[in-house]
């Protein structure tokens, strides 16, 4: 117990020093959503405009602007009952929708590919892509040309073909087979900076995974880049701000949700924490896309209730967004602790929450602080914990150890 404690105490400024740089985030939760909860929808922004709906046994459409808020549009192009793990991007102040599948008495994997008029109010088909029908699938953009590749058949086998698509021509080119590189994979979380494509954590069928991996389109081939620091998953979300990719949420083995997020340097190849999900749980198969106002998350499933229908809004640091959130000052005594530590708030105990999560995100203590401010930690296992500290107007991250 005497080499922990001074394992933790040594480590422990570094801890604190990082996670205070990463989780300097605030949340605010968007309301009036009038769809109702859903999971493996399809979100994409064009401007600070957000459209979103689908999802499996959906193919509802709306769009969202912070001054104007909800509005119902037309339904999602293509299908009879749903489109639910299609992907989203747009290139040239276009949008397009593509792949996913239709959730009807015999379902089918889509291999269409369809672009927004949002003037209109109107889709247009466009080449299908040129492999099976599919979903599972990755999509990123890197200088105005749409790369999509893996994901499952109607079968569940596992695809491994890989295509760029060029709008400007409407035409798919096939590339190197994923054999190559990544090899078949389902739900990883893509994303593209600086030139590059990325993807990480997804599923082989057989497990999860926490691999990263970066794609030069100049030589059409992948390298292995820092694995994800979290947990194994598929289904995470992911989305880029200031230059930085962020990677949160998801779930392993169809039982277990997350709800920490990471955020991805690509220029140092470094990952760090990035705070939790604000909502009562974690999350699987929700939808993200960043905005100048910041990130849109929101909706998803986490096995155990009916399908989440949450939108929150994500502002990192430097974004200069006010927030219903902010972040206050808080004290833990005594860190380390044995078996309870003293939350000292800035106000009387009654009406704050407090909800621990272990190294790897998960959530292992959820209470609410008595005017004593003592949580009891009795019943955790020695080790270091995050504690999201919340009330209906402020929340806060500390970092607590227990020997």
């Amino acid at each position: 117990m005497k080499l922990l404690r001074n394992l933790l105490l040594l480590i422990l400024p570094f801890v604190l020093s990082s996670s205070a740089l990463a989780q300097g985030g605030t949340w605010k939760q968007i309301t009036g959503f009038p769809g109702g909860g859903r999971y493996a929808s399809v979100m994409f922004a064009l401007g600070d405009t957000v459209y979103f709906g689908g999802g499996f046994a959906k193919k509802d459409f709306y769009s969202y602007l912070p001054s104007k808020g909800w509005k119902k549009l037309g339904d999602l192009p293509g299908v009879t009952i749903s489109r639910g793990a299609a992907s989203a991007f747009v290139i040239g102040g276009n949008a397009y929708i593509g792949m996913g599948q239709d959730r009807t008495a015999i379902n089918t994997n889509l291999n269409d590919l369809c672009r927004y008029n949002s003037t209109t109010d109107k889709w247009t088909r466009m080449a299908d892509c040129p492999g099976e029908g599919r979903d599972g699938q990755f999509a990123f953009v890197i200088n105005d040309t749409a790369y999509i590749g893996g994901g499952v058949d109607i079968s569940k086998a596992i695809l491994t073909d890989f295509y760029s698509y060029d709008p400007k021509h409407d035409k798919w080119n096939s590339l190197t087979d994923l054999t190559s590189g990544p090899g078949g994979v389902f739900f990883p979380a893509p994303f593209a900076v600086g030139g590059y494509g990325y993807i990480t954590t997804g599923s082989s069928i057989s497990s999860e995974g926490t691999a990263t991996w970066q794609y030069d389109p100049s030589n059409d081939s992948w390298i292995t880049m820092a694995n994800f620091p979290g947990e194994a998953r598929q289904t995470a979300v992911s989305f880029v701000m200031n230059g930085k990719a962020y990677v949160g949420l998801g779930q392993a083995g169809y039982t277990t949700v997350y709800s920490n997020f990471f955020v991805y340097n690509a220029a140092k190849d470094e990952w760090d924490t990035a705070g939790f999900w604000p909502g009562a749980n974690g999350l699987a198969w929700s939808s993200a896309v960043a905005t100048s106002q910041g990130a849109i998350i929101g909706t998803g499933t986490d096995f155990q209730s009916a399908a989440n229908g949450e939108l929150w809004l994500l502002t990192p640091p430097g974004a200069g967004v006010a927030t219903a959130y902010p972040l206050f000052n808080v004290a833990t005594y005594p860190n380390p602790a044995h078996n309870k530590v003293r939350v000292d708030l800035p106000t009387a105990g009654a009406g704050y929450d407090i909800v621990l999560y272990n190294p790897i995100g998960a959530r292992v203590k959820t209470a609410t602080l008595d005017p004593s401010g003592f949580v009891d930690l009795s019943g955790l296992p020695s080790g270091i914990y995050d504690a999201v500290i919340s009330s209906n107007s402020v929340r806060t991250t500390k970092r607590i150890v227990k020997e």
